[in-house]
């Protein structure tokens, strides 16, 4: 089988199902000297929504109107717009696609309240104004409308294991491999590339099983492999019925095609894009990592050097940096950009490679170390009856008698024990099997009780979310979404809710009724892979410094259930706490800055992220701190404020001034 797919326009829900084998294209020897593991035939389903086409989320401010004059495009803001930025919606540095009524859609890099004139920039100019700056210059006024795309969904680490599908069925990981093979305490190494520092048995098409015998591809050396042989070409039409130059993995233009999809749902091309973003007639050419490997060692990090202890610079996820402008992709290895099959534009990744050399793959290969929306991880695996199939644990829930509180609907039992709470669950280890097949879960009460899992007490009934990650659920052998599990509930002769718990599962998770509070307790989740969590356990306090003196800011943090390294970033606001920027340096637990006496009323808060190295990020990471108030007593060393960006005294209206981009 491969891999199928079919799609529902109406709800644009994408619906694939994969046996996890390598073919029509052929794979490595399995298992070798650097990898014991056998590929296996699997099941995998996943149904996701698809967003090839759109930019994702569209939004605008409360006023969807834009002013051009000179150079600035100006978008009015009202009170409640600044929440995008004070909530971080929109950070400094962020890339944000702007959509005009004129047809002009350009990526625009957010500076925050630092005044910029910078073409393809734009600030908040005033507490009721963005400006963006423009190219081109309108000498009379003109207006339109406007949408834009914002990063807000792309803070979170990509996640380990499945993160996509390619074209063939075989799922897509990311570069690292995790906390596997030994790296340095804190750490994880590359599993993929040229020359990794450790050797996973990766084989020439960048690919190699894990222990349930999936295999899976970590970079873009299968494009050598779909190509040998025709392999790829004769598989569908949309391979085999164009190429370029014998390549049928490129259209007719050179433009790459679609090799696989994402699970936040955009697409995943090959390595060449139009020169021009959103310009389809221009040439093709290979799209350029904007990674690179820093030049020196983040804090932690053993020496750059050759050896296991001190391993060469680039081995390492932690040595590699997002550096803006020295490539033509973002942070998530993706564009914004039209393509063959979506002519009006489309958000899409692009796999790299050497753009003199094609056959040298570059970091991160396939996507990046963060993802554009979050990655859909609802799907479900299972070795096949033959492969290392996970063992099953059958669980009979029934509803009974409340016999501490007297509910009337009553509550769950789980094997005869009332409502147990800690209910034990291991990750990745056992499928485990909650039989609601039992007539008291559709009568007890008079009414019926499908059971649901949440990471809080009384889940959507208390203002929680579904907890869906390896869970499926079926009626009558049938596999349903959660919704269709309760409205089908009552007719149905078989009801389960199986779950493999996975990897990212956190440690406390909670059972419930779709329709009643106080019906369930808690699970205990244990083994695998733990989802850490931030916390500052000493917040910044406010200090009063003369002027002239030494004021110190610090920071307390902890991260449960295992400590480990964080990073640490301080951020200083002048306006009262309306807009922060990053200080340049202040990058450990403690800031230290002589107080002068026009800093009175300047606050200062620590953003931390972490572990530093963690196969996992916490699930709060980037975590700010709380603002601190610098008070300056005295005075007389202040210096004019007449020129400083932070003066209230001053004010910086675009329409006075012109902004030559040449």
């Amino acid at each position: 089988m491969a891999g199928t797919a079919s799609f529902n326009s109406a709800t644009q829900i994408l619906t694939v199902a994969a046996d996890g084998l390598p073919s029509p294209v052929a794979s490595g020897v399995f298992p070798n000297d650097n990898n014991s593991n056998t590929i296996t035939e699997q099941d995998f389903d996943h149904d996701f929504l698809y967003r090839g086409g759109t930019f994702g989320p569209t939004r605008t401010f409360n006023s969807n109107q834009y002013t051009h004059d000179g150079f600035i495009r100006s978008i009015s803001l009202i009170s409640s717009d600044l929440n995008v930025f004070t909530g971080n919606f929109i950070q400094p540095g962020d890339e944000v696609l702007f959509v005009f009524s004129d047809g002009l859609k350009k990526r625009f890099i957010y500076r925050g309240t630092t005044f910029t004139s910078v073409e393809g920039e734009f600030w908040l100019a005033t507490s009721d104004r963005l400006d963006l700056i423009m190219e081109t210059q309108e000498n009379t006024p003109v207006s339109g409308t406007y949408e834009y795309f914002d990063a807000r969904n792309s803070r979170s680490a990509t996640p380990l294991g499945a993160i996509g599908i390619a074209g063939n069925g075989v799922t897509i990981f990311n570069p690292s491999a995790g906390g596997g093979l030994n790296p340095p305490p804190g750490f994880q190494w590359i599993a993929a590339g040229e020359s990794p520092f450790v050797d996973s048995g990766e084989d020439s098409c960048g690919g190699h099983p894990e222990t349930t015998g999936q295999y899976h591809y970590h970079d873009p050396h299968f494009i050598d492999c779909w190509n040998a042989n025709g392999a790829m070409a004769g598989y569908n039409d949309y391979y085999g019925s164009t190429q370029f130059n014998g390549d049928n993995l490129r259209h007719p233009d050179g433009h790459s095609k679609i090799l696989g999809i994402a699970f936040d749902g955009f697409p995943i091309y090959g390595p060449y894009g139009y020169n021009s973003p959103f310009d389809n007639i221009s040439t093709p050419r290979v799209m350029r990592t904007s990674y690179r490997v820093r030049d020196v060692e983040i804090p932690g990090r053993p020496d750059y050097g050759n050896s296991s202890d001190n391993p060469p610079a680039g081995t390492l996820m932690e040595d590699w940096e997002f550096v803006e402008g020295v490539g033509d992709l973002d942070t998530c290895n993706g564009r914004f950009c039209t393509t063959p099959e979506y002519t009006t534009g489309t958000y899409a990744y692009f796999v790299t490679v050497d753009e003199n050399d094609t056959d040298i793959v570059k970091f991160p290969f396939i996507i990046g170390k963060t993802t554009r929306e979050t990655i859909d991880t609802t799907f479900t695996n299972e070795p096949v009856q033959g492969g290392a199939q996970l063992p099953e644990v059958t669980i009979t829930v029934t509803v009974g008698t409340d016999s501490v509180n007297g509910q009337a609907t009553g509550v769950f039992y789980f094997n005869g024990v009332e409502k147990p709470a800690n209910f034990a669950l291991e990750r990745e280890t056992t499928k485990y099997i909650f039989n609601q097949d039992a007539d008291s879960n559709a009568t007890f009460g008079d009414t019926y009780h499908p059971l649901m899992v949440s990471p809080g007490e009384d889940g959507e009934l208390a203002g929680y979310d579904h907890y869906m990650n390896g869970i499926t659920y079926k009626l009558d052998g049938v596999t349903k979404t959660m919704m269709q599990y309760h409205m089908g509930f009552e007719a149905a002769t078989t009801r389960r809710m199986e779950w493999v718990v996975p990897a990212t599962a956190p440690n406390l998770l909670w059972y419930w009724c779709h329709f009643h509070t106080g019906q369930g307790n808690s699970f205990a989740i244990s083994g695998g892979t733990v989802i850490p969590t931030l916390a500052f356990t000493l917040q910044p306090q406010n200090v009063t410094v003369s002027s002239g003196a030494t004021a110190t800011f610090t920071v307390q943090t902890e991260i449960s259930p295992e400590d480990g390294p964080v990073t640490y970033q301080w951020y200083r606001s002048t306006d009262g706490g309306f807009a922060f920027s990053a200080v340049t340096g202040a990058t450990t637990d403690t800031y230290q800055l002589t107080g002068l006496s026009y800093m009175t009323g300047y606050r200062y808060r620590c953003r931390i992220t972490g572990p530093v190295g963690a196969p996992v990020q916490a699930d709060n990471s980037p975590l700010d701190s709380q603002a601190a108030i610098l008070t300056v007593t005295g005075g007389g060393d202040g210096g004019s404020t007449d020129n400083r960006f932070d003066s209230t005294l001053s004010t910086f209206d675009s329409t006075l001034q012109t902004y030559d981009g040449t």
